[in-house]
C-alpha cells in the first residue's frame, strides 16, 4: 500500500511474495531494499518515505512460515523509466484513488484479505501521522 496524503495507489493483485523475490533478483541485503525494487517494478512508484507497517512481519497463513512484510510509503513518485515486470506478471496499477474509495472496496469484498488487512493498517499509520483523522 502506497500514500500521497488522502490517496492511494493501489495494486489490483496482492503480490504475497514480493519481497523474497526481489531479494533474490536483485541479492538485496534487507526487505526495505526488496520492497523499493518491487514498489518500481509493479507499481512504477519511486522514492518517497517508508514506513513498516509491521517491522517483524506478519505470518502469510498458518500453514505457513512466510510472513509478509507490508510498507507505507508517503510522496512517491512515478518513474518515467520503471523496472520491466515479470514476463509472468499481469498487474494492474491504478494511482490516486482516495482513501474514502480504498475503504468503500474494504468494506464491500472487493480486495483479497491480505490487501484489506494492509489498507487497515495503512490507513491506521496515516491516522498516527496526521494525514487523516
Amino acid at each position: 500500500m502506497f500514500a500521497n496524503p488522502g490517496v492511494l495507489s493501489w495494486y489490483s493483485r496482492y503480490q504475497k511474495r514480493y519481497s523474497w523475490r526481489a531479494l533474490r533478483r536483485a541479492q538485496a541485503t534487507d526487505l526495505l531494499n526488496a520492497a523499493r525494487d518491487e514498489l518500481n517494478e509493479e507499481a512504477g512508484l519511486m522514492g518517497g518515505t517508508w514506513f513498516a507497517l509491521a517491522p517483524e512481519g506478519i505470518p502469510q497463513d498458518k500453514y505457513s512460515r512466510n510472513r509478509l512484510h507490508p510498507y507505507l510509503v508517503i510522496d512517491s513518485s512515478i518513474d518515467p523509466n520503471p523496472r520491466r515486470q515479470d514476463d509472468t506478471e499481469q498487474i494492474e496499477v491504478e494511482h490516486f484513488v482516495s482513501l474514502d474509495e480504498a475503504k468503500r472496496r474494504l468494506l464491500a469484498g472487493d480486495m483479497p484479505a491480505p490487501a484489506a488487512m494492509v489498507t487497515l493498517m495503512a490507513i491506521d499509520k496515516l491516522r498516527d501521522l496526521g494525514y487523516v483523522s
